[in-house]
C-alpha cells in the first residue's frame, strides 16, 4: 500500500461500495404480468409494505464494480500509476476491446490516478494510430468492423483513413502532454524522453499550458470534420472518441488550474470552454444518432428484419457512442468537482429470437418490449423458468427487487404445461450472459435450448425435446450473447399468440454487469441514483431515453410520487441534485425521513445561456441540472420521496447525491503500515466501525501477528482464537477499501468462503468468524473444508462444490447447471435428486434407509 489516497478513500474513484442493508425476512411475489397494468399494482403493494421496514442490519454485498473497473484499478494499485501495453493486451484476451477499457476508464477511474493524463496518453496508441491507417488492432478498426454493416451510410477505409491523417498532430501532441504533465508532477516521463527536463518548474509549467492550448485548439478545429457531412450516423463512434479525448484535456486542465499555474481568465476560459463543448458535442451525437435510426427504419421489411436492422444499430451505438455522452455532462468541474460515481441501468436488446406473426413497424415493436411485464429496472434476475414441449408454452422469471432478497416477485407469460417450468438459477458472482434457442422440426416454433453462466462460460440446459441440433431444423440455431462487461437482466416477450396460447417470439436483455439494486451514497463522492431505480412509484412512468445511460421517470401531473431507498455510510449531509427535463416553470416536492422541501425547477426548454447550466437533448426534453435542498441523512437506509407538486410534465433523469463537509477523523500511513485517528487526532486500536465497514485495528495480547499498536489488518487474521479476512489488494473479493472485514459469502483469491453475520443461522458466535466444518445458513446447509476431514480440498473453509468424501461420507454439493433444482450454489443434497441426469437419493431423516449422516449417498 503505497498511496493510500489512492485506496481508501470511500468511492474515490465514484465507482465502488459494498454495504447495504438487511431488511429482515418479507418476500413479496407478484402474480404473472402480460399487461402492464398489474405493473401500478406491484408498485402500490410495495409502497404500503415500504411503511413496515426497520432497517437496521449492515450486511455485504457484492461491488458495483465491474471486472474490466476491478482490473483497471488492481493496475493502478500494481503497476504506479502505468495503464501497460500488456494490461490492455491481458484484457483484450478476456473479452474487452479498446472502447471498453476506455469505457471503464471514463466512468470513474480518472479521479483514482493523481495525475492528469496518465489515462488519457497510455491509451492514445489505441486512440490514435501513428502510421495513419486502420487496423483491427486499434479502436478505428474495432469501429469499423462493427459499425461498417449497420446502415448504408458506409464510410469507405479512405474515408476513416482520411479522418486518422487529420489526428497525426495531435498524437503528437498528446505525446509531449503526457511528459510535460510528468515533469510537472516530478516523475520520469512514462513515454519517450525526448523533451530535456527543465529544472525550472515555473518553466515546465509554461510548456505544459502552452501544450494545452495548442491542443484545445487543434481539437477543436479538427473535431466538427467527423461528423462526416452525409455520413454522420456512420462516423458518430469516431466522433465520440475525439471529442472524449478534447472534454478529458479540459476537465484535466481545470482539475489541476492551480498546481500548473493557470491565471483566473484562463480558468474561466477553459471552464466556459468545456461545458460549451459537453452541449455542442451531446447535441451533434443526439442529431447523427437519429439520423441513423431514421435510415434504419426506413429499410422496412418483416417485424424481425425491421426490429434485428434497427436495435443492432441502437445497440452498437449504445456500446460505441451513447454510453460515453451519458457521462460527459459529468466532466463539469463546476458542478462535480468531486469524484463521480454514476450507474447505466440501460438495457441492450438481442436480435428478435423466435418467429413474430403480425407485421409491425420497429417503434411499435419497441413500445412492445419496453412494456413487457414490466417497463424499468426489474432488480436482480434469480431465475429464468420454461415450460415448453414443441413449443414454448411459458416463462417465469424471477427477480430480486430490493437487493437483499427480502422483495422477490415473479413475472410470468403463458402458463406452464404439464411438464412444469424448468428453471435455471443465477448468482449475483456467476449472472446468465446468454440463452439459445432452437426451431422444432415439425411445428416451426422456436424453444428456449441453453442459458450460458459467465463462470467458465458453463452451459445449462433447459429441458424441452427440440433443444439440441439433431432434434431441430437444421441451421436454425439462434444465439444471443452479453457484450464484454454485461450480464443477462431478463428475458422479455414480444409477442403472444392468442390461438394457440403460446409464446411465438421474445429477445433477450443486457445491463453492465456492475449494476445492482441498491442505492449506496457515498462519504467523499458524488453519487448519481438512476430514476428508474426506485422502490415505488404512484403515477410515474418509465419512458425510452438513449443519452443518459438509463431510461427516464415522467409525471404529468400534481401529487404524482416516486419513492427510493438510499443507504449513506454514515451520518452525513448530502446536497440533492435532480436532473430534468421540462418544458414549463414548475416545483417538486422532496420529502427524506417525514422532512419536506419544495424545489423550484426551471423550463428547461428554454435555457439558453451556459450561466442557467449545460442542457443535453433527449427523447423527453433537455435535461438539465437542478440544485436541491441540503439534508442530513443518517447511517443505513432513508426514504427518499418526490412529489410533482407544480402539475407540470417533468421527465426524471437522476437524483444526485453530493456530499457536504467529512468527519474529522482520518486515515494516516507511517512508513508501510496504515493507522486511523479519531478527532482528537489519538490513535484508534481494536474493532473499528468506519463510514459503515468495521475494521480491526492491532491490539496488544490480540494474538493477531500484528507487531504495532493500531495497525490496520490486512488479508487472513486470527483474533482472540477466532480467524476472520482484512481485504486485501488484488484479492478478487470485490470489497470496496483495504482492510474492511469480510462478512457474508466471498470469493477471496478464487476459492469460496463465508463468514459469519448477524440473524444468517449459522450459530457463529462473532460477526466475520470464517465458517468451518458443517454450517445450516439462512437455512440452508452447507459444507466447509475442514482441516483433516479428507474432502481432498485444499483451502480450510472452502465452500464444498459437487461430490465430496468428508470423513468417510459421500455427499453432493449443489453446482451451477447440474439440473438438480436445488437453488443455492453448494447447498447440500437430500432426498431423491437428478444429477447431470442421473439420479440418486441421499438420506434424509425418517425415509428409513438406515444411513447414519443426513445427505449421506444412498444410491
Amino acid at each position: 500500500m503505497k498511496n493510500k489516497k489512492k485506496y481508501m478513500k470511500p468511492l474515490a474513484v465514484g465507482l465502488l461500495a459494498t454495504n447495504i442493508i438487511g431488511f429482515g425476512t418479507q418476500t413479496v411475489a407478484f402474480a404473472a404480468t402480460d399487461k402492464a397494468g398489474s405493473k401500478e399494482q406491484m408498485q402500490q403493494q410495495m409502497k404500503t409494505q415500504n411503511k413496515s421496514f426497520n432497517p437496521t442490519v449492515l450486511a455485504s454485498m457484492p461491488s458495483d464494480t465491474s471486472e474490466l473497473q476491478k482490473m483497471l484499478e488492481d493496475a493502478i494499485k500494481n503497476k504506479d500509476t502505468q495503464i501497460t501495453p500488456e494490461l490492455i493486451k491481458k484484457l483484450q484476451d478476456k473479452g474487452f476491446d479498446y472502447l471498453s477499457i476506455v469505457k471503464g476508464l471514463t466512468g470513474g477511474l480518472l479521479k483514482q490516478i493523481p495525475y492528469a493524463g496518465s489515462i488519457l496518453s497510455p491509451l492514445v496508441v489505441g486512440l490514435f494510430p501513428g502510421k495513419g491507417y486502420v487496423t483491427k488492432a486499434n479502436v478505428w478498426g474495432e469501429i469499423q468492423d462493427r459499425v461498417s454493416n449497420l446502415i448504408d451510410q458506409k464510410l469507405e477505409e479512405s474515408q476513416v483513413n482520411n479522418l486518422i491523417g487529420k489526428l497525426t498532430g495531435i498524437q503528437d501532441n498528446l505525446g509531449i502532454y503526457q511528459t510535460r504533465v510528468g515533469l510537472v508532477n516530478g516523475i520520469k516521463p512514462p513515454i519517450a524522453n525526448f523533451i530535456q527536463k527543465d529544472a525550472n518548474s515555473d518553466k515546465n509549467k509554461e510548456n505544459l499550458r502552452s501544450t494545452i492550448d495548442s491542443l484545445d485548439k487543434d481539437l477543436g478545429r479538427v473535431i466538427p470534420e467527423f461528423a462526416v457531412k452525409g455520413y454522420e450516423a456512420a462516423s458518430l463512434p469516431y466522433y465520440v472518441q475525439v471529442a472524449n479525448v478534447h472534454l478529458f484535456l479540459l476537465k484535466d486542465a481545470l482539475t489541476h488550474a492551480d498546481e500548473w499555474g493557470l491565471t483566473d481568465d484562463e480558468k474561466r476560459g477553459y471552464l466556459s470552454r468545456l461545458q460549451q463543448k459537453i452541449q455542442e458535442y451531446s447535441s451533434v451525437v443526439y442529431d447523427s444518432f437519429n439520423k441513423g435510426v431514421e435510415a434504419a427504419k426506413s429499410k422496412g421489411g418483416s417485424t424481425a428484419d425491421s426490429w434485428n436492422r434497427t436495435n443492432a444499430y441502437v445497440r452498437t451505438m449504445t456500446l460505441y457512442g451513447l454510453d460515453f455522452v451519458a457521462l460527459w455532462p459529468a466532466f463539469d468541474t463546476k458542478h462535480y468537482n468531486q469524484p463521480v460515481k454514476l450507474q447505466q441501468t440501460r438495457e441492450l436488446y438481442s436480435n428478435m429470437i423466435g418467429r413474430p406473426i403480425n407485421w409491425q413497424d420497429y417503434d411499435t415493436t419497441l413500445q412492445q418490449i419496453h412494456n413487457s411485464g414490466y417497463a424499468g429496472y426489474p432488480g436482480e434476475l434469480k431465475q429464468v423458468g420454461v415450460s415448453q414441449w414443441d413449443r414454448i408454452d411459458g416463462i417465469r422469471e424471477i427477480f430480486d427487487w430490493t437487493g437483499d432478497g427480502s422483495r422477490d416477485y415473479t413475472l410470468q407469460w403463458g402458463h406452464a404445461n404439464k411438464n412444469g417450468y424448468s428453471d435455471r438459477s443465477q448468482t449475483v458472482n456467476n449472472p446468465a450472459i446468454g440463452i439459445s434457442a432452437y426451431e422444432s422440426n415439425n411445428a416451426n416454433f422456436y424453444n428456449m435450448s441453453t442459458i450460458t453462466y459467465k463462470q467458465n462460460n458453463e452451459v445449462s440446459w433447459f429441458y424441452g425435446p427440440f433443444t439440441t441440433q439433431s432434434d431441430s431444423k437444421d441451421g436454425s440455431r439462434i444465439d444471443s450473447k452479453a457484450p464484454a462487461g454485461h450480464k443477462l437482466s431478463r428475458v422479455k416477450v414480444q409477442e403472444k399468440r392468442s390461438d394457440l396460447n403460446t409464446i411465438s417470439s421474445f429477445v433477450a436483455a443486457y445491463v453492465p454487469e456492475e449494476v445492482h439494486p441498491q442505492n449506496i451514497l457515498e462519504a467523499k463522492a458524488i453519487t448519481g441514483v438512476p430514476a428508474e431505480k426506485y422502490l415505488a412509484h404512484a403515477g410515474f412512468e418509465d419512458k425510452i431515453e438513449y443519452m443518459n445511460g438509463s431510461n427516464a421517470m415522467v409525471s404529468s401531473k400534481n401529487g404524482d410520487t416516486i419513492d427510493y431507498n438510499v443507504q449513506s455510510p454514515g451520518k452525513q449531509k448530502y446536497k440533492i441534485r435532480l436532473r430534468v427535463a421540462t418544458n414549463s416553470d414548475t416545483s417538486v416536492g422532496i420529502s427524506i425521513n417525514g422532512d419536506s422541501q419544495q424545489v423550484n425547477i426551471k423550463n428547461t426548454e428554454a435555457a439558453t445561456k451556459l450561466e442557467d447550466g449545460i442542457t443535453v437533448k433527449g427523447v423527453n426534453g433537455k435535461y438539465m441540472l437542478i440544485e436541491g435542498p441540503t439534508v442530513e441523512l443518517s447511517e443505513g437506509v432513508n426514504t427518499i420521496q418526490l412529489k410533482n407538486s407544480g402539475g407540470a410534465k417533468i421527465a426524471l433523469d437522476r437524483i444526485e447525491f453530493e456530499p457536504i463537509g467529512g468527519e474529522l477523523r482520518k486515515w494516516k500511513q507511517e512508513g508501510d503500515k496504515w493507522y486511523f485517528y479519531d478527532e482528537n487526532d489519538k490513535k484508534l486500536t481494536g474493532w473499528q466501525k468506519i463510514n459503515g465497514r468495521k475494521y480491526y485495528l492491532g491490539h496488544s495480547g490480540d494474538g493477531s501477528g500484528m507487531t504495532t499498536e493500531g495497525e490496520m489488518a490486512t488479508g487472513w487474521k486470527t483474533i482472540d482464537g477466532v480467524q476472520y479476512y482484512f481485504g486485501h489488494s488484488g484479492d478478487g473479493s470485490g470489497m470496496v477499501t483495504e482492510g474492511e472485514m469480510a462478512t457474508g459469502w466471498k470469493t477471496i483469491n478464487g476459492v469460496k468462503y463465508y463468514f459469519g453475520q448477524t440473524g444468517d443461522g449459522s450459530g457463529m458466535q462473532h460477526e466475520g468468524e470464517k465458517a468451518t466444518g458443517w454450517k445450516t445458513i439462512d437455512g440452508v446447509k452447507y459444507y466447509f473444508n475442514k482441516t483433516g476431514d479428507g474432502s481432498g480440498m485444499q483451502h480450510e473453509g472452502e465452500k464444498a462444490i459437487g461430490w465430496k468424501t468428508i470423513d468417510g461420507v459421500k455427499y453432493y454439493f449443489n453446482k451451477t447447471g447440474d439440473g438438480s433444482g436445488m437453488q443455492h450454489e453448494g447447498e447440500m443434497a437430500l432426498g431423491d435428486m437428478t444429477i447431470d441426469g442421473v439420479k440418486h437419493h441421499f438420506n434424509k431423516t425418517g425415509d428409513g434407509t438406515g444411513r447414519d449422516h443426513e445427505g449421506e449417498l444412498v444410491w
